[in-house]
């Protein structure tokens, strides 16, 4: 006999980003700065992007706003900024630039949606697209390509009065978006260094330049605007393509754009097969006197000149993020787990500012089905391996799992991902388009000032059959197998979101004896005799079988269309063969 679970199998994948984003910190260090969509315990702040602020007396809301979407839909309008996705502060800390998010409509979620908002002694304020800032506070460069196959667009901003200058931007081959530097992009005579295709310079009042070395990636600037830290890179022939190829970084180098002088401060790669001196750029001091750096996953800090290189953490999870101060003496670095440092640069010394917080992995809007098995992928869960015995329970190993306030069986979980069964009537069945609702996931026992991890999924609520079988069970229907006029043929569903009696609790197998869970309301389907509708007898997914008895049908395709609940929970399938 086929079981409903073989004929499921290929149906279902599971779909597996950080918890603070864009690390800032003032010329001295005294308080970081990053957008989260984490909330604070006791709070009913929305699951995006916020600004948040954290020292040595705790973490806190800077900025929390809301989703403004156009009322009109089916054009490109732009809604409110809401979604904060980085920060950059200046050098005495008093205005704060973040990055973010504009909501807008279908015809343009993947152009003009990118804006910056400005905190400042001023006001605020914001800006169109991805804006940078100086030390300052006086300059900043914002960048307002629409998208990669749009013309190159930036222009210079005045913080205080939001005046925008354009750039004339270079004239290029092949359009692309415009990048900026991991470090400073800005400095506080208003130079800028960016990267469409090649590295260019620009300041106020002048067109860009290309920088004087070609075709390498440009770091950071220096805030007296004249130190630019970039990075150079090697070529080999790639014996699997035959063509040429890069690795690296190879070096990192300091160039002076008023003397030309070009000095190497680390050497990386040697060559391409080794990776024991690959290291990564995180930031640099505003004199450019020592630089931040990644290299085996921890952080490392090396004056410009290249001594005192020196391993600055041993974290187990690694460091996933980092940036430095202005003077140099204080670093901010998140681990892998979800744990916020401050370091102190010279001595090592290190202060646990937020505790290990889970962080979900998987992109926002994964498509889940009701009542079928659910993978949630995180970072910052415990060390633990689980497996629910059955029928599995609401909590596991201290994890619990609720979409749109449901709890949810808990089935595995491990130290990156978490499996539980999704509720099978978390939507309702009148809907019959996809629904948006959202799924959290509680870790006790961890210090962290954040609530339980929080994403907006997608129920994808369109009754699926997902696989059908002969009357004798001797194999599935296809079109090598078709099924013959008369026969009686087992349908298998999922997503169905109907009521059955007697009802089945969550995660418990459905009865393989009478009284069988039959649909509480009775299912028509196109004037064939329903034999059986209700659950797959021994399932504990919540999986519907349908056994229907075929009409005198002909031909090589045969659809079929079923209802219930006075038409609205529905099914319908066309792509099985009949014969005469």
């Amino acid at each position: 006999m086929i079981r409903a679970m073989a004929l499921l199998g290929a149906v279902f994948a599971s779909s597996a980003w950080s918890q603070y984003m864009g690390l800032a910190t003032p010329y001295d260090g005294s308080v970081v700065y990053f957008s989260s969509d984490l909330t604070l315990k006791g709070t009913n702040e929305p699951i995006w992007g916020k600004l948040f602020a954290a020292d040595q007396n705790g973490v806190r809301l800077v900025r929390s706003l809301p989703e403004v979407i156009p009322t009109s839909r089916g054009s490109c309008l732009l809604g409110g900024y809401y979604d904060f996705g980085g920060a950059e502060t200046t050098a005495d800390g008093t205005s704060i630039l973040a990055p973010g998010f504009v909501a807008a409509t279908e015809e343009c979620r993947y152009m003009a949606t990118f804006a910056s908002y400005l905190i400042s002694p001023a006001g605020d304020r914001q800006f169109p697209g991805t804006a940078r800032i100086s030390p300052n506070g006086q300059f900043a460069i914002t960048n307002t390509t629409d998208s990669p196959f749009s013309s190159l667009e930036a222009a210079f901003v005045d913080p205080v009065t939001g005046k925008q200058t354009p750039i004339k931007m270079p004239m290029l081959f092949n359009w692309g978006e415009i990048g900026f530097a991991t470090g400073r992009t800005i400095a506080n005579n208003g130079t800028a260094i960016f990267t469409p295709q090649q590295a260019y310079t620009v300041g106020p009042g002048s067109d860009p330049q290309p920088f004087p070395v070609p075709n390498v990636p440009l770091l950071a600037i220096d805030a007296s605007g004249v130190k630019v830290l970039y990075a150079t890179s090697g070529s080999y022939v790639d014996p699997s393509s035959g063509g040429t190829a890069t690795y690296g970084p190879t070096s990192l180098r300091l160039f002076d754009l008023q003397t030309h002088e070009d000095d190497l401060v680390l050497e990386g790669m040697a060559d391409p097969a080794d990776t024991s001196h690959e290291f990564g750029f995180a930031a640099m001091t505003d004199d450019a006197t020592r630089l931040l750096l990644f290299r085996g996953s921890q952080a490392w800090v090396v004056q410009s000149d290249g001594s005192g290189l020196r391993q600055l953490t041993n974290d187990p999870a690694g460091i996933a993020d980092a940036t430095m101060s202005g003077n140099g003496k204080v670093v901010y670095a998140t681990t892998l787990a979800g744990r916020l440092l401050e370091i102190n640069a010279d001595t090592g010394d290190q202060v646990e500012l937020v505790g290990r917080t889970p962080y979900f992995l998987a992109y926002q809007g994964q498509d889940l089905t009701p009542g079928t098995p659910g993978t949630v992928y995180l970072s910052g869960l415990p060390d633990v391996m689980a497996s629910a015995s059955y029928p599995p329970g609401m909590s596991l190993a201290n994890t619990t799992v609720t979409v749109a306030g449901q709890a949810a069986p808990v089935l595995n979980v491990t130290p990156d991902h978490i499996d539980f069964l999704v509720p099978w009537n978390v939507v309702s069945s009148s809907d019959l388009a996809p629904v948006l609702t959202s799924l959290a996931v509680g870790v006790s026992g961890e210090s962290t000032p954040f609530d339980i991890p929080q994403i907006r999924v997608v129920f994808e609520y369109y009754p699926t059959v997902a696989g059908i079988a002969h009357q004798d069970w001797s194999g599935p229907v296809t079109d090598t197998s078709p099924a013959h006029a008369g026969e009686i043929l087992h349908f298998f569903m999922v997503g169905l979101g109907a009521a059955v009696n007697p009802e089945v609790p969550p995660g418990v197998a459905a009865p393989s004896t009478e009284p069988l869970a039959r649909l509480a309301t009775p299912l028509l389907c196109d004037g064939q005799q329903v034999l059986y509708a209700g659950l797959a007898p021994g399932e504990t997914w919540r999986v519907y079988q349908v056994d229907l008895k075929l009409g005198s049908q002909t031909g090589p395709m045969m659809s079929l269309s079923c209802s219930a609940n006075g038409g609205e929970t529905w099914f319908s399938t066309s792509y099985f063969a009949i014969l005469a």
